[in-house]
């Protein structure tokens, strides 16, 4: 049943890859599917989505502005302009201001993070 699934699924991305052009001009040709294959296929692509984002497990835990510069090797500053510019956005309690460490470590790797 898997396999079927994967199957499906690669049908699907090999039609919409092939006739992107024509689906804007509607003159694309019809891919009639049963609703139990589409149900299948959606569901098995977020049964995926969903077991990946449970196996990242993200440590939740607060750096200060003095930890966080530490760990990426930058100036407070840079924080800062991070912060106007949106790609490191701090926890504020009260006056303080920490940094989510999983966000820290997305940038270390040379990643972007999105904050949830």
């Amino acid at each position: 049943m898997r396999g079927d699934k994967s199957n499906l699924l690669l049908k699907f991305m090999f039609f919409f890859k092939n006739n992107t052009n024509d689906l804007i001009t509607n003159s694309s040709p019809i891919l009639m599917v049963s609703a139990d294959d589409l149900r299948d296929v959606v569901s098995g692509i977020l049964e995926e989505v969903i077991s990946a984002s449970k196996d990242e497990k993200r440590d939740e835990s607060l750096v200060t502005i003095k930890q966080a510069s530490a760990l990426l090797d930058v100036d407070r500053s840079t924080l800062w302009r991070w912060e106007k510019e949106g790609y490191l956005k701090p926890v504020r309690i009260g006056r303080k201001v920490r940094y989510p460490m999983y966000a820290v470590e997305a940038i270390k790797k040379g990643g972007y993070y999105e904050r949830v």
